[in-house]
């Protein structure tokens, strides 16, 4: 373990030390404390003449220094910095940059700050072009497509800490055409430029997080995430795909009965079938999410978990077995009518004598995550839960960071502004009742204590003095016996007056 985080800090370095970017970290007292390699080709400084010997004036000089001294500032009085600036090298040579500084916060007290300054020169370029101009590879010098490809990547990892460069950018850099570039990167990758240039993005977070001690925060502002939980969706998104694919290197490795004793202990769904397609072992997880708790799983078929056409599956299956890998995700019709959103990873296996055994299959059920936006998860369980009820209202308590929320039909059913929010009028100011404000505490207890669900209905006080009869149904989030969060629904349920 301790030889693997030594690499993993030792390649975090070398990705530091060798992008293009110039990345820097300077104290309160503005001494540079960390400098990679592109400040030699930028300022004609390397990291030994600067690291803990030269400070941010001596590098930048009067006339640069007078102009980012307010950026400085900025950056060390707690707030992040994002500006523009014309660079002249030692070589002579013009460049557009954009530079980011990013403040080191240490127990509430601003102990420096991290610098990236990016090369936007051909970016910049790019777009101060006709847009409809048609793009025609250099006459004479027309590489491979794996060459342009692998300067395709080459390109992506330059731009990890900055905006996505955009498809029309790297087709013209590249002399490419933008659909024959998402046409031959899908093939070779598997997966769209986007989605990759993410996840070089989240390879990078993922080593500054474990290994340089960064916050995600932090890295989020590195990368140019706006919006942190964003950044955090992404990154939790990485960690369960390479955790899920470690699960599936570690089962290619092994042998007939370490694969059947790895997939039963998987937390992941997990499901072994022989070579033909009968299922031999399956993960808990696995069990739980296809309901076949009561059921014997010996000679069940691989055609009774997964809907669609047999022949289809016959021939993805005849592929896996020939050492092809098949991935997707697709919208189902179960037997019972009902649509079913799956994603899955097949591949094959193989046994002792290193011959084809059968197929591993992961899949997931992500019908919800297809059917409700993402960043209205939590609230959107709420009405699934909560299906027979048409108008409601939503909130949250969060225990852990002493914050509250209330939708809009929250606001209206209570008759105030959405300007008083939560902290201006604590839940229980509404229940005028003693007895029913004891029941409600007595709900509250149980599910901050035991994470017990509640379903109750009571009479209200609006802010309009208004009398309402309201239905409150309320779900606890526990992590290891502590209540995190409270969050649920509140409805209305008085009939609505009816104007003559």
């Amino acid at each position: 373990m301790k030889e693997q985080q030594s690499f993993r800090f030792t390649a975090a370095h070398e990705v530091a030390s060798n992008t293009n970017a110039m990345l820097a970290y300077w104290d309160k007292n503005l001494i540079c404390r960390f400098a990679n390699n592109a400040y030699m080709e930028w300022f004609g400084r390397t990291p030994e003449e600067m690291i803990g010997r030269m400070t941010l004036p001596q590098l930048l000089g009067p006339s640069l220094y007078e102009k980012n001294v307010s950026y400085i500032t900025g950056a060390l009085e707690g707030k992040v910095q994002v500006f523009e600036r014309n660079i002249i090298t030692p070589a002579g040579e013009y460049r557009d940059s954009l530079a980011t500084y990013n403040p080191d916060i240490i127990d509430g007290e601003v102990a420096g700050f991290f610098v990236h300054v990016a090369d936007i020169t051909q970016l910049k370029s790019f777009h101060q072009k006709d847009p409809h101009t048609e793009i025609t590879p250099s006459p004479g010098n027309i590489d491979s497509p794996d060459e342009i490809l692998n300067a395709v990547e080459k390109t992506l990892r330059s731009y990890l800490f900055l905006l996505f460069p955009g498809i029309s950018f790297l087709a013209s850099k590249h002399h490419i055409s933008e659909s024959k570039l998402k046409r031959d990167f899908k093939a070779k990758y598997q997966t769209t430029i986007f989605t990759y240039f993410r996840y070089l993005q989240m390879e990078v977070a993922d080593i500054y997080i474990a290994d340089k001690k960064h916050s995600k925060k932090q890295v989020a502002a590195m990368m140019k995430f706006s919006n942190p939980s964003n950044f955090l969706k992404c990154y939790q998104k990485y960690l369960k795909d390479k955790a899920a694919e470690k699960i599936i290197e570690d089962l290619e490795k092994a042998n007939d009965d370490r694969y059947k004793i790895f997939i039963s202990q998987s937390p992941v769904a997990i499901a072994m079938f022989d070579i033909k397609l009968i299922l031999i072992a399956a993960s808990d997880k696995w069990v739980k999410d296809y309901g076949l708790q009561n059921r014997e799983l010996a000679d069940l078929s691989f055609y009774e978990f997964f809907p669609g056409a047999a022949e289809r599956w016959r021939a993805v299956h005849k592929k896996c077995l020939e050492g092809t890998t098949d991935q997707g995700e697709e919208l189902f019709t179960r037997s019972d009518g009902s649509d079913l959103w799956l994603r899955w990873d097949m591949r094959c296996w193989l046994n002792a004598k290193d011959e084809p055994g059968g197929i591993i299959v992961f899949s997931e059920d992500i019908s919800f995550a297809k059917q409700h936006d993402a960043d209205n998860k939590r609230l959107l369980e709420i009405l699934v839960k909560t299906s027979e009820v048409t108008r409601m209202g939503a909130w949250e308590r969060n225990i852990k960071n002493g914050t509250a929320f209330w939708n809009t039909v929250t606001y209206e059913i209570l008759e105030i502004p959405e300007d008083d929010g939560p902290t201006l009028h604590p839940a229980l100011h509404f229940y005028t009742d003693e007895k029913e404000r004891d029941m409600v505490r007595k709900h509250m207890t149980m599910a901050m204590e035991h994470g017990q669900s509640f379903d109750f209905t009571a009479s209200i006080t609006t802010g309009k003095g208004n009398k309402k009869d309201v239905r409150v149904v309320g779900f606890a989030d526990m992590k290891n016996g502590v209540c995190e969060r409270l969050y649920g629904i509140f409805k209305e349920i008085t009939p609505p007056k009816v104007n003559p």
